[in-house]
C-alpha cells in the first residue's frame, strides 16, 4: 500500500511541476526547472516514463526569453 501511495504523490507533484512550465509566469517555469533537476537523483525510474514530455519541456524551455529559464533547462 505504501509503495502505491508514494507514486500517487509524485505522480500529484509531476502533475504540479508540468502545469508551472505551461505557465505565463516566469517564476512558476523557472521553479519548475530546479524542482525536475533534483527530482531526477530521487525518481528517475518513475521519470522515464515521461521522457518524450520531458524533452518536450527542455526544448521549449531552452527557448525561452528569460536567460535564468535557459540556464535552468540546461
Amino acid at each position: 500500500m505504501q509503495e502505491h501511495e508514494d507514486a500517487n504523490i509524485w505522480q500529484d507533484l509531476l502533475n504540479l511541476l508540468f502545469g508551472f512550465i505551461s505557465s505565463e509566469i516566469s517564476t512558476k517555469v523557472d521553479a519548475a526547472l530546479q524542482i525536475f533537476n533534483g527530482l531526477f537523483s530521487y525518481i528517475m525510474d518513475h521519470l522515464v516514463k515521461y521522457k518524450g514530455d520531458l524533452c518536450a519541456i527542455f526544448e521549449k524551455t531552452l527557448q525561452n526569453e528569460a536567460l535564468d529559464i535557459k540556464l535552468s533547462a540546461l
